[in-house]
């Protein structure tokens, strides 16, 4: 994603049970200097772990989302405050976002498709 100009990547996991946009973990904005005031907040809120822990969060616009050569503008997204111990990815790609491609998971190759379909161009 980027930031004033500055791209930031990481290694994020696609849950296709998430219905968020895009959900960065507290480590990975440690690791990249980034604080929330970066963002633009929208509002403060709490979600669940999958351990049922209630977690904080924040639900911010994030000014640009690139996933290949396809990009994303002032996307929703939900920055976590310290989460489950034994989380080894930067963050979540939600259906929210993940919709807007037709996606195929192939297992035997360890490697997702995407091509976008009718949705990538309505807003969020």
């Amino acid at each position: 994603f980027t930031i004033a100009d500055k791209v930031y990547s990481g290694w994020f996991e696609y849950d296709t049970g998430a219905t968020k946009s895009l959900i960065i973990n507290q480590s990975f904005l440690e690791e990249n200097n980034l604080t929330n005031s970066d963002f633009e907040l929208i509002k403060n809120n709490t979600m669940s772990g999958s351990s049922g822990i209630t977690i904080a969060s924040q639900l911010v616009l994030i000014p640009q989302i690139k996933i290949g050569k396809h990009k994303f503008h002032q996307v929703p997204s939900t920055l976590l405050g310290n989460v489950e111990n034994g989380i080894d990815h930067d963050g979540i790609l939600g259906n929210n976002l993940m919709n807007r491609f037709d996606v195929i998971i192939d297992y035997q190759t360890n490697y997702l498709y995407l091509k976008p379909n009718k949705l990538k161009n309505t807003s969020f």
